[in-house]
């Protein structure tokens, strides 16, 4: 059952969506938050399983409303007995389309959040689903998360742009838990999809920081 602050905050996501342009919101997975177990002690209030889903503890991805066209085609058209294919001729394509980046940024995450889910498609195909992903994993390192936050069309305005950088980050490695099972590579198949310098920069600091770059 939600509270009456996880209500609010979900009406005021709705809102604004409504007055953004072209924007759509994805909730993406808890932030690290310390909860205040000192709270909780003499107290009749439960202690929740999980923190409250507020804007201080959930990531808030903000993007392109074709985010859901792309997810809802891509969905359709991957039902195929030859997915492994499929999914291969999908990344080329979104690669290869002339389009602005934040429309390569809404199809790449539909596919990369598709197949996390479901791990089926690569079974008896685990070679070749290695190559798809790893092609997957180069677009996203060397190409969209290079870009700046404005030409990703992040963020519902300027204001929150970085954090939804940071939203997009936190999926990402939803979606890399998801493709995380024995392929016979180092760490799962969707493990190599930072650029090189955030990877550094998270190794320095313990934490994801938000790439800047403007190639």
């Amino acid at each position: 059952m939600s509270t009456a602050a996880e209500e609010a905050f979900m009406e005021t996501l709705k809102a604004t969506a409504a007055s953004s342009k072209g924007k759509m919101y994805i909730i993406g997975p808890p932030k690290a938050v310390v909860v205040d177990k000192d709270k909780y002690v003499d107290s009749d209030e439960e202690k929740p399983d999980h923190p409250l889903m507020t804007a201080d503890t959930t990531h808030v991805l903000w993007i392109s409303d074709a985010y859901q066209k792309e997810e809802d085609r891509l969905k359709e058209d991957l039902e195929c007995d030859e997915k492994v294919d499929a999914v291969g001729k999908e990344i080329d394509a979104i690669k290869k389309q002339k389009a602005d980046f934040s429309m390569k940024l809404a199809g790449a995450l539909a596919i990369t959040r598709i197949v996390s889910k479901d791990s089926d498609w690569v079974l008896g195909n685990e070679q070749k689903a290695h190559v798809v992903i790893k092609n997957l994993c180069n677009f996203w390192r060397t190409v969209l998360l290079k870009k700046k936050d404005s030409q990703l069309g992040l963020g519902s305005d300027a204001s929150d742009e970085e954090a939804s950088r940071e939203a997009l980050y936190a999926v990402l490695e939803q979606c890399q838990t998801g493709l995380d099972f024995d392929d016979g590579s180092d760490g799962g198949m969707f493990n190599n999809w930072r650029p090189t310098k955030d990877r550094k920069k998270r190794t320095q600091s313990g934490r994801t920081n938000s790439e800047k770059s403007d190639a």
